[in-house]
Parts: C-alpha cells; structure tokens; sequence
C-alpha cells in the first residue's frame, strides 16, 4: 500500500505576503502554500516554526506543529530535527 503524500514546511524569515497576484493581497507565504497544498490532496502537513507559528494555527486546521523556541538562532538542520518522526 502506498503512503498519502506528505508535506513539512520549515517556516523561516522571508517574504512576509505575496504579490496581489495570489488572489488575496493580505495573504502569507505560508497561507498561500498551505492552500495550494490542501487543494492538491495533501492532507499530512507538518509546519515548523518559532516566533508566530500559533498565528497560522488559528487560520487552518489538520496541521501538525512543531515550534521552535530558538528560532533566532537555530539553523535549518536543528529546526528539521525537531520533527524527525515525521521523516521516512
């Protein structure tokens, strides 16, 4: 049997919101992935994040969550280990 596909998306620093060209001028990067995700039949998300990471909680749910308290200075490897039982 083949496993649903899955998603991990490590939150990080960067484009706050997408152009206008997304549909909503007021949506973030991570909204907008997360859609586009949803729409495409992958119900198995993960988000990794710190400062912010319950904001996106409150908008979407089904998501797995995995905060990181040393976001400012942990690097990308350390952050992905935090939810390494989600790795295969």
């Amino acid at each position: 049997m083949k496993n649903p596909p899955s998603a991990i998306i490590l939150a990080a620093r960067g484009i706050p919101t997408l152009p206008h060209t997304s549909g909503n001028p007021f949506e973030t990067s991570i909204e907008w992935i997360l859609k586009a995700l949803q729409e495409n039949g992958i119900e198995d998300i993960s988000i990794i994040g710190g400062k912010h990471i319950e904001d996106i909680g409150k908008k979407s749910r089904g998501i797995t969550y995995f905060y990181q308290p040393n976001w400012e200075q942990a690097g990308m490897m350390e952050t992905l280990m935090l939810a390494r039982e989600k790795l295969k």
